[in-house]
């Protein structure tokens, strides 16, 4: 996120709806939030869209790949415990507090994650595909100070 704002060709006091490295991320106003929101919630779809063993050249980043082979709920377990460990390494800006397996408005289900961003002073929680591992919902709110 810091190469993209110091060599970005765009105006820094403009504010931007769709942030440009992490396009699949729900549209938001996101110069209404703490900039490092942005940052870790980036950091987070990029932690689930990475494969394990494949997408990184340390063999511990990203989640297990599911390849089809294993039901939902099989699925739904790797996840809750990869998920965990793998918040705490490689986002340490975001503290893990529950998961839990959410259904979004179609009915589908969805794991619900959330946690607390010290840096931001307030709770994040955020939603995301189970199969796709795609965030499709997040909220923050700050804490009263």
């Amino acid at each position: 996120m810091f190469l993209e704002r110091k060599f970005s060709r765009h105006d820094p006091d403009h504010p931007r709806r769709d942030p440009p490295l992490c396009l699949g991320l729900p549209a938001t106003d996101w110069s209404r939030l703490p900039e490092v929101v942005y940052d870790v919630i980036c950091n987070l779809q990029l932690l689930l869209a990475a494969r394990r063993g494949y997408a990184h050249v340390l063999p511990d980043f990203g989640l297990s790949p599911s390849n089809g082979e294993h039901g939902l709920e099989a699925r739904v377990e790797v996840l809750q415990s990869e998920i965990p460990g793998l918040l705490s390494r490689y986002e340490p800006r975001f503290q893990f507090d529950e998961i839990d397996v959410d259904v979004d408005d179609s009915g589908a289900p969805v794991m619900k994650v959330t946690g607390a961003l010290p840096a931001a002073r307030g709770a994040l929680t955020f939603r995301f595909g189970i199969i796709s591992r795609r965030i499709l919902s997040f909220e923050y709110e700050p804490t009263p100070v």
